[in-house]
């Protein structure tokens, strides 16, 4: 697997020990600075492999897809509700459900985006670059599920 087509890499400060997929028209990889001096060489290329699973499976079109969607169903059921008043309930309905779906989306795709990397550096390389990033954030509930995927990934 190939992260071709290349992407920029661009350092940013303010990052801290984060990093981020831009999409186009000007497409690139941010990397806090932060993470930068923590991380070693190969850790590092695990954490843009992972951003490079974003831009590579689609991730950025696929969330703007659902954003549309969303945005459709709530302006269809708001056309609706004009017609019929007891369905005044039903554009907060539509917006609810598709933020939630838009949510669930996001957080599918992390988990693609960790089995992209895995693909690219090896399970290992990854969850330990994750870690190293986990000790310095304050864990939550998608953080420890992801570690517990990639450490399944890597027993098998």
């Amino acid at each position: 697997m190939s992260l071709r087509p290349e992407v920029p890499l661009r350092i940013v400060p303010e990052l801290g020990i984060n990093a981020c997929y831009i999409g186009p028209p000007d497409a690139r990889v941010e990397v806090g600075a932060e993470l930068v001096s923590m991380l070693t060489r190969e850790e590092l290329l695990a954490v843009v492999a992972h951003e490079a699973g974003h831009r590579n499976l689609w991730h950025i079109e696929q969330r703007y897809a659902m954003l549309f969607a969303t945005y459709g169903a709530t302006v269809g059921a708001m056309v609706y509700a004009l017609s019929d008043l007891t369905a005044w309930w039903w554009p907060a309905a539509a917006y609810a459900a598709g933020v939630a779906l838009n949510e669930l989306l996001a957080v599918l795709q992390e988990f693609q985006a960790d089995a992209y990397a895995r693909k690219v550096y090896g399970a290992q390389l990854v969850r330990v670059a994750f870690n190293k990033v986990m000790r310095r954030h304050r864990p939550h509930w998608l953080s420890k599920a992801r570690l517990a995927v990639m450490n399944w990934a890597e027993r098998r």
